[in-house]
């Protein structure tokens, strides 16, 4: 059993502890309201313009269209009236975000304007752009229409006798995106360029197969 004078004494040490806690949130009560007001708002509105930054504001929005032809605006917002075709800006957009070489949306419209039968062709990598990392390539290619057929026969005569010329003749004439010239398109890899010939052939209608009946 703990003597009266003993009881007394922790008594008088648990009060004086409760004062000391009391006393310090005293103290830290004081030290906030002490704050001036007007550093409190200054602070509130540099958060406020913190949170402002990370919204996109609409003037910026605007600035980015500004320097882009009005008639192609108007020819995305007429595409994309369609739901084939926002799947397929969809499918172009998921493409780049996972490394393949595509085209620019904006310079994608600006062509696709001016020619309305063009063709996409997606390539896939090569053993030399898988250990690179690099995904498929992709190429807008259009038909070649009789005008320029004939611009070929007038200047070196049929296809048939001039395959090589035929063949740079159309991949300079047909491959729309991404842009090159002339050297960079003819530098494009022997298998790459055969393949976007072939198939140039084939939407001109070159290989079309067709029957001969005698009546």
């Amino acid at each position: 059993m703990l003597g009266k004078n003993e009881k007394e004494s922790i008594l008088a040490s648990i009060r004086s502890s409760v004062l000391e806690e009391r006393k310090e949130e005293i103290v830290e009560k004081e030290t906030i309201s002490s704050v001036p007001e007007e550093k409190i708002s200054i602070s509130k509105k540099r958060r406020s313009r913190n949170r402002n930054k990370k919204k996109k504001s609409p003037i910026i929005k605007i600035n980015e269209l500004a320097g882009i032809d009005p008639k192609i605006l108007s020819f995305k917002e007429k595409y994309m009236e369609d739901e084939k075709n926002r799947e397929f800006l969809r499918f172009m957009n998921a493409a780049k975000i996972q490394g393949d070489e595509v085209f620019d949306e904006m310079e994608f419209f600006s062509v696709r304007m001016n020619h309305s039968a063009s063709r996409v062709l997606i390539l896939e990598p090569s053993i030399d752009d898988l250990a690179l990392k690099k995904g498929q390539k992709w190429f807008l290619i259009k038909s070649i229409n009789t005008d320029e057929y004939m611009q070929f026969v007038r200047e070196f005569g049929p296809r048939e006798t001039k395959p090589k010329e035929f063949m740079e003749f159309a991949i300079k004439k047909c491959v729309l995106l991404p842009k090159m010239d002339e050297k960079e398109l003819l530098a494009i890899p022997a298998g790459t360029l055969l393949t976007i010939y072939r198939t140039v052939l084939d939407i001109s209608d070159f290989n079309k197969m067709y029957k001969i009946v005698e009546v």
